[in-house]
């Protein structure tokens, strides 16, 4: 896995942006470790924006899915994305996700 976090403000906001990339065959487990223990240091005076190319299929229903979607749902963010985003012949993926914290939803 791969990301970048930038912190900027807009109009007196303090934003906090985490762009991820996570290769499909990396351990969901320790991703989904990882960044738990990153938002476990949130501040309440930021703005928290976490989006990226999760290669976790959140249309499925299974154990990781549940881990991933409950820790972030954990630190206070709420998903914006529940439809496709990856379409072929075969399949209907949403692989590629955007969260914001749920307080300041209403900023973004």
């Amino acid at each position: 896995s791969f990301g970048l976090t930038v912190d900027f403000t807009f109009h007196k906001t303090i934003f906090s942006l985490l762009a991820v990339y996570r290769t499909h065959d990396s351990n969901k487990d320790i991703f989904i470790e990882e960044l738990d223990r990153f938002y476990e240091r949130k501040t309440k005076d930021k703005t928290y924006i976490f989006l990226g190319d999760i290669n976790i299929d959140i249309l499925q229903n299974n154990l990781h899915v549940d881990r991933y979607l409950n820790t972030l749902c954990g630190h206070g963010f709420v998903n914006c994305i529940n439809l496709p985003t990856r379409v072929t012949d075969d399949s209907r993926t949403c692989i590629d996700h955007v969260f914001v914290d749920h307080n300041d939803f209403d900023k973004v």
